[in-house]
Parts: structure tokens; sequence; C-alpha cells
């Protein structure tokens, strides 16, 4: 029973609507004495809000005054009413009026009650019969509509029984029709057959093989099956059975119907059996003529199934339905597509070949465009030519790029690109792909920085080109659509690992144009970019990012894009790489010790008390984390001057100091470092963004000890720290001659060892003599140009057939075969020169513009030792060179540098310039070029200053002068040029400017004076 028409238990809510509040004291007082109940009151005297209480029918019953003010309790009772509230209403009056009884009770009041003089036991019974008789009327209700529902529900149950009854009848009456329709519709044949194999049904389809259903039914299949199938036909399908069983041996051979139907038993079906029908004799049938079997066979396929009839739970086998199909048109097409396979494969091999010649012969010609403007930057030129040939030089090397692309992405799609698996540290790939983008990045102010995490292991065993291939892609791209001053950071976290294989996780990302959604789409798509608007003002083929997914993909990672149009993108893939240990053989010797070094001294770091002095909070932060990750205690700061207050506070081991800040640059916190005697012995090293060589001299001329390249390479800024910063060390007396310096030779004793060897390969190859054979003229006289450059004694010969002849004349230490000739080409060459006793260990490397794999594999065939890739990469060539070939005879070391003997020239700090350069004969060409081209500089800055229409002409030459003045140690000339370079850059006033430019030609004059006894290269 509902709570609200219970006369015991929880108390009654009542609500009273009443205008008179003497009237709301005397009806509590009322309700408080009834005895057998309690009750909650709640009242309200106004009709709005009553009528608001009863719609929400929160009481148990409502008293309603038929007075309520200018309304009416009769009409609030009809309101209530009318919106299907069945809640118990009793209406009060002060004065006993019939017709207002009687109006009360036909608008639904459960009583009627006259205020003056109401009892409390009247109230009360009133109270109880209103409840009553409201649960009385909610039961009546809800049985009445319950009964409602179940006759409707019934109602529909029967008329929809016996419209599903009718539609049955009538989908009977119309199936067999239907049924019989359909199969004579289908353009198979459909047959059924009895136990014993015999046709009971076919349809007109049989027609087609020149059947009458009448030649056939009551007939063996058997019959009409072509004999030579028969035995071909499975043993466990069903046509075999029949075939092979006579009507005369139903009860005896293997392969009777009793046995076939034990077989059969839990068999459904049989499909795709194909054999050969014979068709009625006289009747052509459109078959393929695989076999000169005339035109009374036809190739069809049989599907079927077994059919049964359960009895006393035994499945007894009644039949077999089937469909007999025709498939000469299916072999036909099979026929056709296996020509066409045929032929496509034909065209790969085509495409291949011509792949492998369009690579010698374009990279050929590029090899010299590349080289030769090479050496041709190499020599003295005015401002204009250098123009020409620098962007000649460079639009070689992105064209170069480019062919790149398109012949990765031919090997790709021709399957012939494959994935190495060598040992290889994750930082030398990294470091590699810093050196290529840094000059383009510092050369547009875009701040390129690497993060690798501390757990992600270094040495790997993977295809480290592959993937520098694929990093080099998504940093370059990020460069190149990142606007100038912009941010570009390459991250590489563990994304997993076992104890054999890791999974790195890398991503790029970049302040660049980014991507909508839309645009995202077409990434990774050949020839693919963002519009064309974006091909024609960044250029690019289109294919990187192809090109680079399908590495990814061979690597056993993935690659995606997060991108939010005007604020940049996240290039991220991971790769699955192997990890090497260290105890491995193939970091045997100086490799292993060269790890194991340098291991201890990035070790020995930790405690080291480091002072990082860099203005970008971003950088800032990310060196700060990786050094504190090893161990270091770093104190930041901004800008020179903040660092030189906390020098002159606490002691430091070494200093991180970037070169471009405010306030005070890095140049000059360095010099005032190296003014103050307790500080001048304070290991500092430059972190520089900018990797243009005039950088690196500003370095070392500002008294840093070394240089540490933006982005920082993790590895690389600890190891160079570790050639200079010893923990404790910032706590000895800091006179310059007191305080111990880690000794850079011992502590990088294994890289300096690796080096040290690397440098005595390369000028040991002085005096080698190498036959040198290439057809193409000015690939021979670049060749000729580098080998003899670096003291190779070099021959030349055009073809084979040439070289075979010279190496029967002259001894050689080596040659330098190329592939593609004409008269008789490298292989053959080769074959011949191994099969000959005396020169079959004469070291052969092979010259090539074709790097696809079966090159390689056709290389090592004939027995050539290794191979150089044209274009050719000067470095890598003489270290291949160095690797197999060694002087026979004396060499003439020393004869070079003997003739490169530069005496003390005065206002030039020489022997500081010679320990900067390699070579002495580069340090004498640049004191030359020096000499040559600034010896009028007077002239040349007027001439500037009188052209209008550059007018940062002048900047840019004061600029030029103070970079090479720097290079070459000329100090007076580099601070009297940087003077002037500022005052132009600022606009100073001409008066100024004149008596700057007087200091720069003061300083200068004697020095181009004194370089005159360095004569003419």
């Amino acid at each position: 029973m509902n709570d609200r028409h219970s006369l015991s238990g929880k108390p009654v809510r009542v609500l009273l609507v009443d205008d008179d509040e003497e009237d709301y004291l005397i009806t509590r007082d009322l309700l408080d004495d009834i005895a057998d109940r309690s009750f909650d009151l709640e009242w309200v005297d106004n009709y709005e809000d009553g009528l608001k209480g009863l719609q929400l029918q929160a009481h148990d019953v409502y008293l309603l005054d038929y007075r309520l003010n200018a309304r009416s309790g009769i009409e609030l009772l009809n309101n209530a009413r009318a919106a299907g509230s069945l809640a118990p209403i009793i209406m009060l009056t002060g004065q006993g009026d019939p017709e207002v009884d009687q109006a009360a009770l036909a608008a639904g009041a459960s009583d009627y009650l006259v205020k003056n003089g109401l009892e409390a036991a009247t109230l009360g019974r009133s109270i109880r019969y209103s409840l009553e008789q409201s649960r009385m009327l909610e039961t009546l209700a809800g049985e009445r509509s319950g009964l409602a529902l179940r006759v409707e529900e019934r109602t529909r149950e029967l008329a929809s029984s016996n419209a599903k009854l009718e539609k049955t009848v009538d989908s009977l009456t119309a199936s067999e029709e239907w049924f019989r329709s359909l199969v004579q519709a289908v353009p198979d044949v459909v047959y059924k057959i009895d136990p014993h194999g015999c046709f009971t049904f076919l349809n007109d389809a049989i027609h087609q093989y020149g059947y009458d259903k009448s030649d056939l039914l009551g007939k063996h299949f058997s019959e009409i099956i072509y004999p030579e199938d028969i035995n071909n036909v499975s043993r466990e399908a069903v046509v075999r059975k029949a075939c092979l069983l006579k009507k005369s041996d139903h009860q005896s051979g293997p392969f009777n119907f009793k046995v076939f139907d034990e077989r059969r038993r839990g068999e459904r079906s049989t499909n795709g059996l194909q054999l050969r029908i014979r068709t009625k004799a006289g009747t052509p049938a459109d078959h393929v003529e695989l076999k000169p079997l005339g035109n009374d066979i036809a190739y069809v396929e049989v599907n079927s199934i077994g059919m049964y009839d359960s009895n006393n739970n035994q499945r007894e086998y009644i039949g077999t339905v089937g469909v007999i199909r025709s498939v000469e048109e299916r072999i036909k097409a099979e026929q056709e597509i296996l020509k066409a396979k045929e032929a496509a494969e034909s065209a790969n091999q085509s495409k291949s070949e011509f792949l492998a010649n369009m690579s010698h012969e374009i990279r050929t010609p590029m090899n010299g465009i590349i080289g030769m403007t090479h050496l041709a930057l190499e020599t003295e030129l005015d401002e204009k030519q250098r123009n020409y040939i620098s962007k000649a030089h460079q639009s070689a090397e992105y064209l170069l790029g480019i062919i790149n692309d398109v012949l990765d992405f031919s090997k790709i799609e021709a399957g012939k690109m494959s994935i190495e698996s060598i040992p290889f540290h994750l930082s030398d790939v990294i470091d590699n792909m810093v050196n290529l983008i840094s000059i383009r990045a510092a050369e547009r102010g875009i701040r390129v920085t690497t993060d690798v995490s501390a757990d992600v292991p270094d040495w790997l065993i993977g295809d480290p080109l592959r993937l520098g291939q694929v990093i080099i892609n998504l940093v370059s791209n990020a460069v190149k659509f990142s606007h100038d001053g912009g941010e570009v950071s390459l991250q590489v976290s563990l994304a997993g690992r076992d104890d054999v294989e890791t999974l790195l996780l890398f991503s790029v990302t970049d302040t660049g144009i980014g991507m909508n959604a839309q645009e995202q789409k077409r990434l990774f798509q050949s020839f693919s970019q963002v519009d064309s608007s974006t091909t024609r003002k960044y250029g690019g083929s289109g294919l990187g990012l192809a090109v680079s997914k399908k590495i990814v993909d061979m690597m056993g990672g993935n690659i995606w894009v997060e991108s939010e149009k005007g604020v940049g993108s996240r290039f991220s893939f991971t790769a699955r790489l192997k990890v090497q240990p260290l105890d491995a053989p193939e970091l045997a010797g100086s490799e292993k010790s060269r790890q194991e070094h340098m291991a201890k001294s990035i070790a020995s770091l930790r405690g080291a008390r480091v002072l990082l002095v860099e203005d970008n909070e971003i950088n800032q932060e990310l060196a700060t984390e990786l050094l504190t990750s090893h161990g270091l205690i770093v104190t930041a700061a901004s800008d020179g001057r903040e660092a030189m207050n906390l020098l002159a506070r606490q002691a430091f081991d070494g200093v991180l100091m970037d070169c471009q800040m405010p306030v005070m640059d890095g140049y000059e916190a360095t010099r005032q470092i190296r003014q103050t005697l307790q500080l001048r012995g304070l290991p500092v090293i430059a972190m520089t963004a900018n990797a243009l060589a005039d950088e690196r001299e500003k370095v070392i001329e500002a008294g840093m000890n070394d240089y540490i390249a933006k982005p920082i390479n993790v590895k690389v800024m600890l190891e160079t720290i570790a050639k200079w910063v010893v923990p404790g060390s910032g706590d000895q007396p800091a006179n310059s001659a007191q305080r111990v310096l880690p000794n850079r030779q011992e502590n990088s004793a294994a890289e300096q060892s690796s080096q040290e060897e690397s440098v005595r390969g390369l000028a040991g190859l002085r005096g080698a003599r190498v036959l040198l054979v290439e057809d193409n003229d000015i690939n021979q006289e670049l060749l000729v140009e580098i080998l003899s450059s670096y003291g190779l004694i070099v021959m030349a010969a055009n073809d084979g057939r040439e070289a075979l002849d010279m190496i029967a004349l002259h001894n050689f230490d080596g040659v330098l075969m190329d592939c593609q000739m004409p008269v008789m080409d490298g292989y053959e060459a080769t074959l011949q020169i191994r099969r000959n006793a005396q020169t079959r260990e004469l070291p052969v490397i092979a010259l090539t513009a074709n790097i696809l794999a079966e090159e390689h594999d056709k290389m090592v065939h004939v027995g050539m030792n290794d191979y150089i890739a044209k274009p050719v990469n000067v470095k890598l060539m003489l270290e291949t060179i160095a690797k197999w070939i060694a002087p026979g005879g004396g060499n003439q070391n020393g004869q070079e540098e003997k003739a490169a003997v530069i005496p003390a020239i005065p206002g030039i700090d020489v022997e500081r310039g010679l320990a900067m350069m390699v070579f002495p004969k580069t340090y004498r060409k640049l004191l030359i070029n020096f000499r040559d081209r600034y010896g009028d500089v007077e002239a040349q800055f007027r001439a500037a200053q009188a052209d209008k229409s550059d007018p940062d002409a002048p900047f840019r030459l004061a600029h030029s002068l103070k970079g090479i003045a720097g290079s070459v140690c000329a100090d007076a000339v580099e601070r009297a040029a940087k003077e002037l370079e500022s005052a132009c850059e600022a606009g100073a006033p001409e008066e100024m400017m004149d008596a700057l430019l007087a200091n720069v030609v003061m300083s200068i004059k004697p020095v181009i004076k004194e370089l005159a006894v360095l004569g003419e290269l």
C-alpha cells in the first residue's frame, strides 16, 4: 500500500492553501489534537503558490480555502484535476452552503468542511476518508488501465497471428513457383542425384551442353564426365563415387554405394571440383582450346552438398544437390593474366635495367658538377663569381637529393631496397644530421635542439644509413617549413625493450606553417605535398615522406603526424633495432676501448659544478635536465653579466657559455673571465648555433677552450665537457699556472688514437701509385686533381682494355675502376685482373653511380674489393682507398710541408693560425686570399657607400673583413672591422664612419705589406 494512504507509520504530509494566518494556526492545532496520526503541515497563502504545490504533488492531503482573496478555491481545484492530479483535496469554507458543497464535490473534492466549529475528530475522519477514497480510486484506475492494455495487447496478438498465418499460406503457395522460376533462371546447371548417383532433377541450363532434360534424367552422372577425368576426381567427392559405380555393381566393389554412404556420413559439401564433361554428340561447346579435344568437351566446376534424412536419430543419405558451372571464360582470363604477369615481369626487368643505366648516366655528370664547383670554390674568386658558383654547387646538391629520392622510390617500388643489419652508434647518426642541417638552420636563425633520453642505448644494430635518411628528411623538412627565428627539436625516447631488441620513438617538432586535417591526409603519398603553392614556394619532389614511410615500415615501425595550421607540426616514427652488448666481438679493440674509456670519463663528471650561461629558457631547461641526469651540479645564468656576478660569489669547475645573448654576450664574458686572475684557468666551453667557420674561430679567439654545436648532442656534449672539466678543480688556486686542468690528450686517448689512426692512414697514401679507370673526362680530371692534392701518384685510363694494357706495363698499388665504360667495362676488366696470377691480389675499388643491390652483388662476384659511390664524397673516398691501398715504394712525406713554411708576420698570430688549420698549405692560401682581397679595403668601402641600390653593402663588407681577419688571426684588424661593422649596423653618422674606416686602414696596411713575403698561390 502506498505510504500516502497509510493511517500509521510516517507523518501525513498536508498542504494548507488559505489566505488567513489565523486559519492556519487553528488548522495546525486541530491536526496536533488528532491522536492516532501525526501530520506535517505546510501553509501557502495565495493562489499561485497553491497551484504550484498541487502540480508538484509532494503532499498526501491538500486543504483548500474556498475564498483566496479575489480567486476561488474551486478554480484551483479544477486546475489541479485538469492536470491529472488524483491527490485527496478537502475544501474548507467559513459558512456552510449546500451549493458550494455540491460545486466542490462536483469539481472533484474528496470532502467539504466548514471551518467554524470544526473539531479535530471531524477533520481526522475527513482526512482518513479522503486518503482511503484516493487509494481506491488509484487502484481502480490502475486495474482499469491494466485491463484495457491486456485487451488491446491480446487483440493485437490475435490480429498478428492471423496475418502471419495468411502470409505463411500465401508464401508457401508462392514458394514452390518462385523456387522453380529461380532455378530455371540460373545460367548454371542445377541438378539433383539420388543415392545411386542418377539424375532426378535438372534445370533448363543443361541445354547449353546440347542435352534435353529427358536425355539425362534417370541416367548416371558418370555418363557425362570425360573418361580421363574420372580417375582425377577426389576420392572424397560425391561425383567421383557416382562415376566409379555402375548400376550393375551396387552391392560389390571397393567403391560401391554402401561403402560410399559410410564414407559420406558427416561430410557436408564438395567445392570447386574441376573436370571436363562431354557435350551431346554433334553439339559444339564454347570452350577454350587448352587441348585439341574437339567440340564435344566443356570445362566445368562442380559444387555439391549431400542431403540427409533424420529418422530415429539416424542420419540417412538421400541424395546430393549441386551446380555445374562453366569455367572456360575463367580459364581464358587466367591465361590472359598469366601472359600479362609475364609481360609485367619483363617490363619490370626492363625498368630495373633502365634505372641502373639512368643512375649511372645521371650521377656521372652530377659528380663532375659537384666536384668541379667544389674545387672552384677552393680557388680565388671575386664576390660575384663565388656567388654564382656557390649557387650552382647548392643547386647541384639539391638536384642530387631529388635524384636520390626518385631512385630510392623506384627501388622500393621494384622491391629492390633492403635494410642492412650492422653495428652503429645512434649518436653518430644524430651528429651527421646536425652537421648537415645546422648551417642551413643557422643562416635562418632557427634553433635546432636534440634530446636523447638517458635510457636510450647508443650502440645498436640496424641500418644507420636508412635511419639517418629518415631523420634528416624529417628535420630538413621541419627547418624548411619553419619561419625564420623558429625552433626545431628532435627527441629520441625508449618506447619498448627486451633482451634482444629495442623500440625507439623519434619525434621532430617544429614551429612552422602546420597543416589542417585535410592536408595531413595527403602526406606519405608519392609525389604529394600539402598543395601546389607549397611546392612552388618551398620546392621538393614530394617523395621524401613516401620513401621515409617505406623505410620505417621495413624497420618494423610506424610513422605519423600531429599538426595544427599556423602553429607547427610533430612528425613521429618508431624503429625496431637490435641492441649490441658492450662485450660483443664487434666492439673488440679500439671501439670497445673508446666506449669504456668515454663511459668512465663521463661517469667521472659526477659532482662537477657547472655554470650554464644560456638566455633561451627552453635550451636552458633542456641542458640543465641533461647535465643533472648525469650527476653534474648545474647553476644557470641568462646572460654574461649575471654569469660574472655568480663567478665572483662561488666556485665552479667549468662554464658552458652561449655565444649570442643580450646584456653581455658570451665572447665578452669569456674575455672578462680570462682577464680575471682568479678565473683565468677556468674551462669555458662555447655553445653556438652558428656552424660557420668564422664563428668557430671567434670562439677560440675569445679564449674559450672548446665548443659544442647546437642543436646539442648529449653524447658530444658530455664527451667535450669530460675533456676539460674535473670535479672539485674549482676549489684549487685559480691562478692559471697553478690550476689543474684535465689533460685533453689523456682524457680522449681512445678517441685521439682512432683519429690519429685515420690521419696516419690518409697520410700514408702519399706516394701510392693508383690507376684511375674512368671514361668521363670531367670526372677523370676531377678525381686526378683531388687524389694528386693528397699526394697520390695517379695515372688515368679511359676504359677497361686500356687499363689492362697499362697494368701490364706499370706497377700500381691499386686501381679505381669505373663500372660502366665503352670497349670493356669495369666488371670484365676486374675479371681479367683476377685471372692473371701476377695481378690477382691487386686492390680494385669500384667507382659506381649505380647503388642498386644487384649491382653490389655483381661487384663482389667479379672480385672488386670495395666500392665508392658517385657523386664522390672526398672523405669517404680517401678512407676507402686507405683501407685497401698502401704505397709500394718510398713516399714523399714532408715535401709539401717544407714548401708551405710560413714565417712570422707582424700583426698576425701565425702560431695560433697554424694550430687552427689542418695543413700549413691551407693557412698560407687563406693568408694570400686575405691579402689579395682586402689590399684596397678603403676604396672598396667607399664604393659600397656610394652604391645607393644596396644600402647593406658597407655592413656586409665590414662583416666579411671581420670574419676573415679572425680566421687568419689578424687580431687588430678584426677589432677595427668589428667596430666598423657595429657602426654600419647602427647607422652611425658619416664623421664616425670615416674615423672608424681610417682605423681599419691603419691596422690593415702594415699587415698587407708584410704578407707580400708569401708570394703568389
